[in-house]
Order: structure tokens, then sequence, then C-alpha cells
């Protein structure tokens, strides 16, 4: 795997928990894509240490091709997004890296599922 030399920042994001509940999504530069399956009202935790990164709702135009998108303001922490009522696949990405989305083009997205029942 890739090291990671910030020890404050795990080189690996946790597995899902069973069922769709809570989760953590460690939010880093060169991560794996992430993928979570959650019930509505489940919060989802974008965890990062230090002040160079962000969280962009988008859609799956954006997620796939890392364009289109524009908050490229950093701030630092954890982000937490509630899943809503309705099943759908929902996108985000860091929108940090200038123009050309750098850290989405590198690792930094995600793709929720909200679901009434996830299975492994």
């Amino acid at each position: 795997g890739r090291l990671n030399r910030n020890v404050n920042v795990p080189c690996e994001t946790p597995p899902p928990p069973p069922g769709g509940g809570p989760t953590t999504i460690y939010w880093y530069l060169h991560m794996e894509n992430a993928e979570r399956c959650v019930t509505p009202g489940t919060e989802v935790t974008f965890n990062w240490v230090t002040k160079q990164h962000n969280v962009n709702e988008i859609n799956q135009n954006q997620y796939e091709s890392c364009t289109g998108f524009t908050n490229n303001i950093p701030y630092t922490g954890n982000c937490i997004w509630t899943a809503p009522s309705v099943p759908e696949t929902y996108y985000f990405a860091c929108g940090m890296g200038g123009s050309r989305h750098y850290h989405c083009k590198h690792g930094m997205k995600a793709k929720i599922h909200v679901r009434t029942v996830c299975t492994l």
C-alpha cells in the first residue's frame, strides 16, 4: 500500500458497518475512492486533519469527470453529512487542487448509496 507519512491520518478507510449504520471516511489525497451504503438519517463523517481539504456534494457527471464544481475553499476538520430520506446515490468530492481538481482526480471522492436496507 501507499505509505502515508502523516501519522495522524490512517492509510486506509475502515470498512463500512454492517446494515448501513454511521460511518467514517478518512479524507486524504491518494485515498481509494470511498463507497458506502447507509440508511436514511445516518451520519457519514468525512475526517481529515489539516486545513487542505473540503467536501462538495456534486452530481454523477461531476463525480465521474472531476469537473464542474467550484468550491475550492479549504477548511479544517470533520464534515458530517446526514443521509436524507430519499433513497438514491449521492456523490462527493474534494474541491481542492486548482482548476484541474487534482484532489478529486487523485482519490478524494465518495459515492454514498442511501437505501432503506443495506446489505453486505
